[in-house]
């Protein structure tokens, strides 16, 4: 996990300075994406690993369920803003599928984990 997390975190600082050409706006808009996804992903990984192991299956639910009603709030919020950009958002948020997709052609598998054999 913690790979995955400097990639997208070094994707982030190379997307920074493409968009930092562009504008200031743009270049602020994608850290933000970029910033709002991975707190996204730290936040769910630390639920998912803390409460399920201990078998906190509803309380686990309930706060993924207020994690994204305030992720919401927080897009929407970042929308309204006048001067922010939403194409360099967006794509801030997206760049984590580019982050899990570069982790999963550098992390090296043995065929029985493939295969389900693990």
């Amino acid at each position: 996990m913690r790979s995955l997390l400097l990639i997208q975190a070094s994707l982030i600082v190379v997307g920074t300075a493409i968009f930092s050409v562009e504008s200031w706006q743009a270049s602020i808009s994608f850290v933000a994406g970029g910033l709002v996804m991975l707190a996204n992903v730290l936040i769910l990984s630390a639920i998912c690993g803390g409460l399920l192991r201990k078998k906190l299956i509803a309380l686990g639910v309930a706060i993924i369920v207020s994690k994204y009603a305030l992720l919401g709030f927080t897009i929407y919020k970042l929308m309204s803003i006048s001067w922010f950009d939403h194409v360099a958002f967006m794509v801030g948020i997206s760049l984590f599928a580019v982050a899990a997709v570069i982790y999963s052609m550098l992390t090296p598998r043995k065929f029985s984990e493939v295969q389900g054999h693990a």
